[in-house]
């Protein structure tokens, strides 16, 4: 399963400061910056989206454009990692 083998993460929407466009916001992911640049890629290539990687500490966050909790909890669960929210 890779570094996200039994993860767990947190999907929610954001629209504060979005000038009224909506984010998608992956959270919780516990991984290297790199781990995290090639989950983007995946993800990008499989579902067709606009995706973003944010660092913060230890946690990872990916900021994806649009409503996809739909798309990326599916996708996400193919990765092995298990989705809340």
């Amino acid at each position: 399963m890779g570094a996200f083998g039994g993860a767990e993460a947190t999907l929610s929407l954001e629209r504060a400061g979005l000038k009224g466009r909506t984010m998608t916001v992956v959270d919780g992911l516990q991984a290297s910056e790199e781990a995290l640049q090639d989950l983007t890629r995946r993800l990008k290539a499989r579902c067709g989206f606009t995706a973003a990687v944010s660092v913060k500490g230890a946690s990872g966050r990916l900021e994806l454009v649009g409503d996809k909790r739909d798309i990326l909890r599916a996708a996400l669960q193919e990765e092995g990692i298990r989705c809340k929210g």
